[in-house]
């Protein structure tokens, strides 16, 4: 049975050392503010997720890159010419063209390893939703999967990812063309904090509103308690925008409403990809659902 490598995208805002541990390949995205670029690897060698944020605070409105087809030939044909197949699951291909790219490298690297399987899929989920997918991935092919199983469970899997999370400043999803303006004007001026989602498209939803954010964070873990399933088997992840300490309120909340360990928390940063499009501020959590979305 010939191995095969798991490919992905920085916007899995994965910790590095998961990633490692399970030989996840995670091709970064750019972040672009003002004349400076920087390439956003997971371990935050170019640009951490805190001073990507400590930035936007002092006033900085940073864009972003997707990984180019280029990028992706090179990454994968290392691997190709060592004998593996490659399985690579990207970010929402509505979100980013990043998918696209790893398709058309995917269909010339076909040509030129016509032995080799490589298989391109859209997770249809962002963020740690997406690093959630990977890892379930990884643990299948720890277990002896092949890659066409996996492919299989990761298709299957995908759209059981829940992603509910609000924002701290909606003028950041305005600036990205996410919300209309009129909508982050006056949710600004009355505090409303928005409970947001990802749809089975992989598209940004909003699903309803809060009035203030301890509201919004309560919202939150409502949806995890409701939602999660098997909290007791299976892993959540918390996602945050330099708000780590209320990252693990929710955390503690749900240790005691869910009788779940440690073990089954991750807390994390949220990437400076995400990042540049939600804000500082924003709180997530990613989990298995009961249904799909």
């Amino acid at each position: 049975m010939a191995k095969f490598a798991l490919f992905t995208d920085s916007c899995c805002d994965l910790p590095a050392a998961l990633a490692e541990q399970y030989d996840i390949t995670a091709l970064p995205l750019g972040v672009i503010i003002g004349e400076e670029s920087f390439a956003n690897y997971l371990d935050g060698r170019e640009l951490t997720s805190q001073a990507l944020y400590a930035r936007i605070r002092e006033g900085a409105m940073p864009s972003t890159n997707a990984v180019s087809v280029g990028n992706y030939e090179e990454a994968m044909r290392e691997r190709l010419q060592a004998g593996d197949d490659i399985l690579c699951i990207n970010f929402s291909g509505v979100l980013s063209t990043t998918y696209q790219s790893a398709v058309i490298a995917a269909t010339e690297l076909r040509d030129e390893f016509p032995e080799r399987i490589i298989e391109v899929i859209d997770s249809c989920d962002v963020s740690l939703g997406q690093g959630l997918l990977l890892l379930l991935c990884a643990q299948e092919q720890q277990k002896g999967a092949t890659l066409e199983q996996v492919r299989d469970f990761a298709l299957e899997k995908r759209l059981y990812i829940d992603h509910w999370f609000t924002v701290d400043d909606l003028n950041h999803l305005k600036r990205g063309g996410r919300i209309s303006a009129t909508s982050a004007v006056v949710g600004s001026m009355l505090a409303v904090k928005p409970i947001l989602t990802i749809n089975a498209e992989g598209k940004l939803e909003a699903v309803g509103k809060e009035r203030g954010r301890k509201a919004a964070i309560n919202t939150l873990v409502k949806k995890a308690v409701t939602l999660w399933e098997n909290p007791k088997e299976s892993l959540i992840m918390i996602g945050h925008a330099d708000c780590e300490e209320e990252a693990f309120v929710i955390a503690n909340q749900l240790k005691e409403k869910l009788g779940v360990s440690d073990d089954n928390i991750v807390v994390h940063c949220i990437g400076a990809v995400i990042g540049s499009h939600v804000g500082p501020g924003t709180m997530a959590v990613f989990f298995e659902g009961k249904a799909s979305r």
